[in-house]
C-alpha cells in the first residue's frame, strides 16, 4: 500500500502492492488467489480492479488517478469462504495541478496568443503610421 498521507496529483500513475501470507503448519507461506480486489473510492469507487499476482504472495495494481480531486481511500478486500478476510483501507488525497505544474504554452490557447500578437502588431503599425503622418504634415507646413 502507498505510505500514509501520500498525495497524488490528478492523472498520476499510481501503483499499489500487497503481500498475502497464509499459515501452513508452523511456517508462513505465500497465499495465491484471484479474488483480491483493490478499489480507489471517494463516495463511489472510481477504480475497482482485481490485483495481479506476481508470485511469492505479492500482488500489485497500477492505475491512473482520476481527473477528480478530493480525499480518496484505497480499499483492499478479500473474502473467501473458510479463510479469514482481508479488509484494509487507507486514506489518500488527490490534488489538482499547482500553478507552476502546467505547461507554459497550452495548445488550446493559440487563438488567445494570436489575438495578443495581432494587437501588438496593430499597435506598432498605428504608431509607425502616426509618426509618418506627423513627419509629412511637418514637411508640408
Amino acid at each position: 500500500m502507498p505510505p500514509a498521507l501520500n498525495t497524488y496529483t490528478v492523472s498520476d500513475e499510481v501503483t499499489i502492492s500487497a503481500t498475502l501470507l497464509e499459515r501452513r503448519g508452523a511456517a508462513w507461506a505465500p497465499h495465491e488467489t484471484s479474488a483480491l480486489l483493490a478499489s480507489f473510492t471517494m463516495l463511489d469507487p472510481y477504480v475497482r480492479q482485481p490485483m495481479r499476482h506476481e508470485g511469492g504472495g505479492r500482488y500489485s495494481l497500477t492505475v491512473k488517478a482520476p481527473d477528480v480531486y478530493g480525499v480518496f481511500k484505497w480499499v483492499l478486500r478479500l473474502r473467501a469462504r473458510g479463510w479469514s478476510f482481508v479488509d484494509h483501507e487507507e486514506v489518500t488525497p488527490v490534488r489538482p495541478f499547482r500553478h507552476n505544474e502546467f505547461p507554459r504554452f497550452v495548445a488550446q490557447a493559440w487563438p488567445y496568443y494570436a489575438t495578443v500578437l495581432s494587437l501588438m502588431a496593430g499597435f506598432l503599425v498605428m504608431i509607425v503610421s502616426l509618426m509618418l503622418h506627423r513627419d509629412t504634415a511637418a514637411a508640408k507646413a
